[in-house]
């Protein structure tokens, strides 16, 4: 289950979806960790785009989710300000 709105840790998202491997991701402070990986799709306007998504505990950080830019690789164009 996932909580996607911060502020309101009642409002839970139960879903199942099949594992298709187990990584060992790095983050950006140099800890690893072993994740299970599904595929899903992410839906980015009118386009439907299947894409792989490692899981992790996101509580206590910023973002709920981050996109990769192998997800969006030749779909889309990052314009940072």
């Amino acid at each position: 289950g996932i909580h996607p709105i911060p502020e309101q840790p009642e409002v839970a998202v139960y879903c199942i979806a099949p594992l298709v491997d187990e990584r060992k991701v790095v983050s950006s402070n140099g800890h690893i960790e072993l994740r299970y990986v599904i595929v899903t799709v992410a839906q980015m306007g009118e386009h439907s785009i299947p894409i792989q998504i490692t899981l992790t505990n996101r509580e206590t950080m910023s973002y709920r989710m981050l996109l990769g830019r192998s997800a969006i690789q030749g779909r889309a164009v990052v314009l940072p300000d």
